[in-house]
C-alpha cells in the first residue's frame, strides 16, 4: 500500500489570491481618484456658473448693443413673449365671460397685449343689451375704459341682431 502525506501545516503558495488583492486595490485606488479629480471639476464649474449669474443683467446689456442684429432681435422677441406671458390671460377670459349675458354673443376677441388694449366683437339682441355688456366689462378689475367703436343692425337677419365692436384697456398683472 502506498503510503499517504496528510501534512496540512505546509505552506502553498498562494499567489492567486494575493494577485487579485492587489489588482483589487489598484482599482479602488484609481477610482478614488478619479472620484475627487471629477469632484474638483464639477466644484470648478459650479464657481463659473455662479459667476455668470452674477454677471448676467450686464450681460443681457451687452447683448443688446452687440453687433449681431440677429442675436438683438432675437432677445427683444424674446422679451416681447416674456411680457405676453406676464399678462392675466385666464382672468380677462373670466372678466369677458362674467360680464355675458343670454343677449350677448361674443364673436371675436383681439387681444393686444404689448399695447394693453382689447377689442371685441359681439351680437346682441337688443342695443340695451349691448349697452349694458359695455357697461359690465368696463367696471371689471382686469378691463377699464371700455368704448364702443362701432355697431350695426343686422337687417338681413329675422331677429336682427346689433353686431358691435368695442375697445378697452387691459389691466397688467401686478
Amino acid at each position: 500500500m502506498r503510503r499517504i502525506e496528510l501534512d496540512y501545516q505546509r505552506h502553498r503558495p498562494d499567489r492567486p489570491g494575493r494577485v487579485l488583492l492587489a489588482l483589487g486595490c489598484l482599482a479602488a485606488a484609481a477610482a478614488s481618484v478619479f472620484a475627487w479629480q471629477q469632484a474638483r471639476l464639477i466644484g470648478a464649474l459650479e464657481d463659473r456658473l455662479a459667476e455668470l449669474e452674477r454677471r448676467q443683467p450686464s450681460a443681457q446689456r451687452d447683448v443688446t448693443r452687440s453687433a449681431d442684429p440677429a442675436l438683438a432681435r432675437a432677445l427683444r422677441e424674446a422679451r416681447a413673449i416674456d411680457t405676453l406671458l406676464q399678462r392675466r390671460w385666464s382672468e380677462l377670459f373670466e372678466a369677458i365671460e362674467a360680464a355675458g349675458s343670454a343677449d350677448i354673443a361674443v364673436l371675436a376677441i383681439d387681444p393686444d397685449a404689448a399695447q394693453g388694449r382689447i377689442r371685441i366683437t359681439a351680437e346682441a339682441r337688443r342695443h340695451e343689451a349691448m349697452l349694458a355688456y359695455l357697461q359690465r366689462l368696463g367696471q371689471g378689475a382686469v378691463l377699464r375704459d371700455a368704448v364702443l367703436i362701432e355697431h350695426r343692425v343686422q337687417r338681413q337677419l329675422a331677429e336682427r341682431p346689433v353686431r358691435f365692436s368695442l375697445s378697452a384697456t387691459w389691466e397688467q398683472a401686478r
